[in-house]
């Protein structure tokens, strides 16, 4: 059995549809919005396997298509060494 010592998650959410009829900052709050949304569920997410996917908003037409990806990097703990003398 592996010892994790410690975990690195990395979120991204990036928008993949042309949002040309929204501005920046409604862009960047859209991501925001999604950030907070999936860390609120990363846990679940990462214990089921789903590591990407994507999110549609749809308040201002046409839809805002945003795709997210998780990744996990664990680094398991040091073993501990064994040395013996041969003396």
């Amino acid at each position: 059995m592996t010892t994790i010592a410690s975990r690195t998650v990395t979120l991204s959410v990036t928008p993949m549809s042309p949002a040309t009829h929204l501005d920046d900052e409604a862009v960047a709050y859209l991501v925001d919005h999604a950030m907070n949304r999936l860390q609120a569920s990363m846990d679940s997410l990462i214990a089921q396997g789903m590591l990407s996917g994507s999110l549609i908003y749809q308040e201002h037409p046409p839809a805002v298509h945003l795709l997210w990806t998780i990744k996990v990097a664990d680094s398991p703990a040091a073993s501990p060494s064994l040395s013996r003398s041969l003396d």
